[in-house]
């Protein structure tokens, strides 16, 4: 990811990885209605740069979660209302057995 925004529409069940190499906004639109939809994020060296995150994202401990600098986070978001809103949790350093 560079800098500038990354828009998607999720479809069910989204996995994406990425390598953050500068600042990124993430956005999130068309979300399908009338069902959960799961997206998995992985982001390598997400805490590299800045990562601006959708205001619409309830977080697990009511934070966004600090990203691994140099490593690799799993984030996941889900939504049950279309995208209105999500609920995010993150496992940082993800496979790095800390």
């Amino acid at each position: 990811l560079r800098k500038g925004a990354w828009p998607t529409a999720p479809p069910p069940g989204l996995s994406v990885s990425a390598t953050v190499g500068g600042a990124v906004t993430l956005a999130f639109s068309n979300a399908p209605v009338g069902g959960a939809v799961v997206v998995v994020l992985r982001l390598t060296n997400g805490g590299s740069a800045v990562v601006t995150w959708p205001t619409t994202i309830s977080w697990a401990n009511s934070k966004a979660p600090t990203l691994t600098a140099a490593g690799t986070d799993m984030v996941v978001l889900v939504t049950d209302d279309g995208g209105a809103t999500w609920m995010g949790s993150a496992s940082l350093k993800y496979g790095a057995g800390v």
